[in-house]
């Protein structure tokens, strides 16, 4: 049931951005190797966002924020202007009564003296200029869904969340009991990967999150993913790079370092290896294989 779920949920995000230019993201929600799956549903892809994420102090930034997105998510769902300015809203998801992540519908600008005050906040914090900023916000949509159509179409897309980890927490209670008490490290390693992986994170870094020795994680994520922690950090990499490359001018060099690798030739090369195709030649041929 978890596979043919998470292809409804994915086909049902593509046909609301398709059909009404809904440019929604999923975040904080802990599904374990599953993440994969949404990996290109967890970054804004909009020209603004994608520039200044290209600071990864403002990326870093945009993810710590997370847990207080979470937790205001309590009371419901919400419109805010995040700490770069863009329009967005909120709607949670849930599990058994508690929040458990949040759905993002972003990606919108305001037009009043504040929210520019706050961009050029921004951009003196982070040392960017203005100007560019401002240009940029400038070209993000100002047309508004309306809440209750919102309410409407996440609904239902948050009750398939809801079902989604209904099945992955029986599989992983069926598993667990199978399992040795490596399991727990596997599950704690795929948590912090999966919110670490943009970041140059090392094996060493998360082991110490694990308690355990990087020769002791490795032999278990091994075991249990079916492959290296390496390469699962570049299969998530990959994915998001494919929405950058779709979505916004970014360089393959600017592309690389906003995922954490330290070296654009190298990326190219994880990137070719999964793909079958340079960086550049998916920017215009993404559809190809």
């Amino acid at each position: 049931m978890i596979l043919p779920l998470l292809h409804h949920i994915t086909r049902y995000m593509d046909f609301l951005k398709n059909q009404y230019g809904l440019q929604i993201t999923v975040h904080h929600l802990d599904i374990g190797l599953y993440f994969s799956y949404f990996a290109p549903y967890n970054i804004h892809g909009n020209p603004y966002c994608s520039c200044v994420k290209m600071n990864r102090t403002v990326w870093r930034a945009c993810i710590d924020r997370q847990d207080k997105v979470c937790k205001a998510c309590e009371q419901g769902p919400f419109w805010e202007t995040c700490h770069a300015g863009v329009y967005e809203y909120v709607y949670p998801l849930r599990y058994n009564e508690q929040v458990c992540g949040f759905l993002c519908v972003s990606g919108y600008k305001r037009e009043d003296e504040a929210v520019f005050g706050k961009i050029r906040h921004f951009a003196d914090t982070y040392e960017w200029d203005y100007r560019t900023l401002a240009a940029l916000y400038r070209t993000l949509p100002g047309d508004v869904p309306e809440e209750a159509f919102l309410d409407t179409v996440l609904s239902v897309l948050a009750d398939s969340f809801t079902l989604l980890l209904y099945y992955i927490k029986q599989a992983e209670r069926k598993s667990c009991q199978e399992q040795t008490s490596g399991y727990a490290i596997f599950s704690r390693a795929l948590a912090y990967i999966n919110f670490h992986f943009e970041t140059p994170v090392t094996v060493e870094e998360i082991a110490a999150d694990c308690r355990c020795s990087p020769a002791r994680l490795s032999r278990i994520f091994n075991k249990m993913a079916g492959r290296s922690i390496h390469g699962y950090i570049n299969h998530l990499r990959v994915e998001k790079a494919k929405v950058l490359l779709t979505n916004t001018d970014l360089t393959v060099t600017e592309i690389a370092y906003a995922l954490g690798f330290s070296d654009s030739n190298y990326f190219t090369r994880i990137f070719r290896q999964h793909c079958r195709m340079s960086p550049r030649a998916y920017r215009f041929h993404p559809s190809h294989p």
